[in-house]
């Protein structure tokens, strides 16, 4: 809520802030893992009717999905610490945690992109 000057009537806390984000990483974690499992038991269930192929690529994606949780929280743990360090109230130099910002966003791009050139790779 913002009073008439535009200002904020009410702040986030510290322990609300970490809960929110907690449930946040936690909910993006079971759904994720929750879709790998989902894949892992669909080539289980199918095995015998799937060709070769398919089950690896059924298999491979589960791996990928993994790596992708995997990616997602060190973005999430990066994002964490350069907020922490921007909340301090000691004298830290910013600019030493500006590679923290960038990091986290190529890792998890860089996961994306192995999807894309794994399927590109299936495909040849």
């Amino acid at each position: 809520m913002a009073n008439t000057l535009g200002e904020a009537d009410e702040f986030l806390g510290k322990n609300q802030f970490f809960y929110l984000v907690f449930g946040f990483c936690a909910l993006i974690n079971v759904i994720l893992f929750g879709l790998r499992n989902m894949v892992i038991s669909y080539a289980e269930r199918f095995r015998r009717k799937l060709t070769a192929y398919r089950l690896s690529l059924q298999l491979a994606l589960a791996d990928w999905m993994l790596a992708f949780a995997s990616s997602l929280n060190v973005f999430f743990i990066l994002a964490l610490v350069y907020i922490a360090a921007f909340n301090s109230t000691e004298d830290i130099n910013l600019e030493a945690y500006e590679v923290l910002v960038y990091a986290g966003p190529v890792l998890v791009a860089g996961v994306l992109l192995s999807l894309v050139f794994f399927f590109l790779k299936k495909r040849a």
